[in-house]
């Protein structure tokens, strides 16, 4: 069985899984910075169109 799935299979037991990671190679795992940075380049983008629209 996969880790992730006796993991899961233990939480629905009430259980505790016996193998953790810990929260920044969850991060890694479920890629919270890789979003973080395509958020940020979206904002970016969207301020630099705004501000060239504006005609200042």
């Amino acid at each position: 069985m996969h880790a992730m799935q006796a993991a899961l299979s233990q939480l629905s037991t009430g259980q505790t899984p016996a193998q953790r990671v810990s929260f920044g190679v969850l991060r890694d795992i479920v890629g919270f910075d890789a979003h973080d940075a395509l958020l940020a380049s979206y904002e970016t983008s969207y301020e630099s169109s705004y501000d060239a629209g504006r005609g200042d």
